[in-house]
């Protein structure tokens, strides 16, 4: 049972919300569609996706199809009342039938539910919308979808069955990236105010360390200018690497040692900076963002360059045939090899300007 506090100028009150079943309060499952595609955070947290297709009656469609920021298609199935082990084939066929769609496959879907929604006026296409989503505008067409890691699977529903938990657990066990997201609503004496509660789904795992086979100690940190813009001029002033906002509080900064290097990401301009860690000890501040739970991991700066000269996640790609792992914080770069070039490039773009 959930409580709403209204303050009132004599006193305070609570409102107390009921767990409601979607068809008592009279939602139907479009309903629920439409709420979570207009906000994706309700079902992927801090995760950036992009929606670019939903359900049309008549139509084998997934609910809602989006891309995630590494290109991968994520197929969402959203019941309103109940899922079982149906759901789990009728998902697996459609992600079958997605197998072999182009670049232009997706962008004929995406024109048509935006422009269902909006009109042909103000259209971006999904090159352009995706260069948004990922902070880099020199991606092209070749990484739409990203089909190495293939699709990801996601079922949303109040309740299911045991049969679907296992042969979820069953998939997850070899390596298919599906998942179950329970959801519950709840709704106040009139019906009038109705609540989401529902945990979103955990990112991908990012490449850390311990996972890394030969890995020889090169970092990679997102400085998070989304909504912060200009953060990295302070931590290189400074000599950090900061984040804030998180529950977990410091515990994404944590893993690297003392003389390890770190490579800072700007979105939207590359790698701009790369020093050693001083300390491996995140210690609490402010001074980057100015915001609650904000942390700080030293930085000594061996090379920073100005927006211009950054080295770009597509430069990378084609120099090195690597992605830079750009949805994560703070994670391993897997490769020393290309660590190094893009160390390389950093000071021969520093001593160039």
């Amino acid at each position: 049972m959930l409580f709403k506090l209204i303050r009132d100028a004599e006193k305070n009150v609570f409102q107390r919300f009921e767990e409601r079943v979607a068809s008592d309060l009279e939602l139907t499952e479009k309903d629920l569609e439409n709420w979570m595609a207009e906000n994706p955070e309700l079902l992927f947290g801090r995760e950036k996706v992009l929606v670019i297709s939903q359900s049309v009656s008549g139509q084998s469609m997934a609910d809602i199809l989006a891309l995630d920021a590494d290109g991968c298609l994520v197929i969402v199935e959203i019941k309103r009342d109940w899922s079982d082990r149906a759901t789990v084939g009728q998902l697996l066929e459609y992600a079958a039938a997605m197998v072999g769609h182009s670049h232009d496959d997706l962008e004929d879907l995406h024109k048509r539910y935006w422009t269902r929604r909006a009109g042909v006026s103000g259209y971006k296409t999904l090159l352009e919308r995706f260069r948004e989503l990922t902070d880099d505008p020199r991606l092209d067409e070749s990484v739409i979808p990203r089909r190495e890691r293939g699709h990801r699977i996601c079922i949303v529903a109040p309740r299911s069955d045991e049969g679907l938990l296992k042969i979820v657990d069953w998939l997850e066990g070899y390596g298919v990236p599906i998942s179950f997201l329970p959801f519950t609503l709840h709704a106040c004496q009139d019906d009038a105010e109705v609540l989401l509660e529902i945990e979103p789904l955990s990112p991908m795992p990012s490449v850390s360390a311990d996972t890394v086979t030969g890995w020889q100690g090169d970092w990679f940190f997102n400085t998070n200018e989304t909504h912060a813009r200009d953060a990295y001029r302070k931590m290189f002033a400074q000599g950090v690497i900061g984040i804030y906002g998180y529950e977990n509080g410091s515990a994404n900064l944590t893993g690297g040692i003392e003389g390890q290097r770190v490579f800072a990401y700007v979105n939207r301009k590359g790698i701009l900076g790369v020093g050693d860690i001083v300390d491996r000890q995140p210690v609490p501040g402010n001074t980057v963002f100015g915001e609650d739970q904000e942390f700080h991991l030293k930085v000594e700066w061996q090379v920073t360059v100005t927006d211009a000269h950054g080295v770009t996640m597509q430069e990378v790609s084609e120099a090195k045939n690597y992605n830079l792992p750009v949805r994560n914080v703070f994670c391993a770069i897997s490769r020393h090899d290309v660590a190094d070039w893009i160390a390389e490039q950093l000071r021969q773009r520093a001593g160039s300007r």
